[in-house]
């Protein structure tokens, strides 16, 4: 009669073992690779998005210097000028996919970091401001579920900031606008919006928030260009 030879319950348990280690070493990798190629693909697709309706609005309402009547400023009682920065949301945002307009009277509806829940923290894990932070900035919830926040508002178009030149606009994007984690150069990005069109922060040569900030030990505000144009977040690890 043939005996028959199995694993003993030790050397079962002992595989058993192995494959837990080695799939909690390698599991965490698998998301954080897969999560970071999802935010890289939403990435390219909301520059398109806002490639696409820069070139719409100059065709309803000519060059970006023409599209809001004022400047942005504090004004001499204290108070802030924001008609600009809404003026130019409004414009711009007419060929964006909006959800909602969080400026006007909507906050409540539009994220999740309303009223500071959500912090925007730099790469090197620092606090940045919260999503909101008063009237300087227009922020507008997307059909996609990104939100745009537009600020620096300059009609004359007049900003040089090494090679990024004549930006009349600066536009983040937060790619989640429900995410309570929010993280330069991971879920949200920069972009400035010039006389030729929307460039993403950290080309060579910018000077606002250079490329040499798309690092762990930095803020993550000049990594939108490597991630377009790198396809990757390599800086992150």
């Amino acid at each position: 009669m043939r005996k028959i030879v199995g694993f003993t319950l030790a050397e079962t348990l002992i595989t058993l073992t192995i494959i837990g280690v080695i799939a909690a070493l390698t599991v965490p990798i698998l998301l954080t690779r897969y999560t970071e190629h999802v935010n890289i693909v939403n990435l390219k697709k909301h520059y398109s998005l806002l490639q696409d309706a820069f070139k719409r609005t100059i065709a309803k309402n000519g060059q970006p210097d023409e599209w809001i009547s004022t400047d942005r400023g504090w004004q001499s009682d204290g108070t802030f000028n924001s008609q600009a920065v809404h003026d130019f949301a409004d414009v711009y945002g007419n060929n964006l996919p909006v959800e909602i307009n969080c400026y006007d009277g909507n906050s409540r509806k539009c994220m999740y970091g309303h009223y500071g829940q959500a912090r925007t923290k730099y790469l090197n894990g620092e606090y940045a401001d919260s999503l909101v932070y008063g009237e300087s900035r227009a922020r507008i919830l997307l059909k996609t579920g990104a939100i745009i926040v537009i600020h620096d508002v300059n009609k004359s178009c007049n900003i040089n900031k090494g090679s990024a030149k004549n930006i009349c606009a600066v536009v983040r994007v937060y790619l989640d606008g429900n995410s309570k984690d929010i993280t330069f150069g991971k879920n949200a990005f920069w972009f400035y919006v010039t006389l030729k069109g929307v460039i993403p922060a950290g080309l060579e040569g910018d000077t606002w928030f250079p490329s040499d900030t798309c690092k762990l030990s930095s803020t993550g505000c000049g990594c939108a260009a490597h991630v377009i144009y790198e396809g990757n977040m390599d800086y992150l690890h």
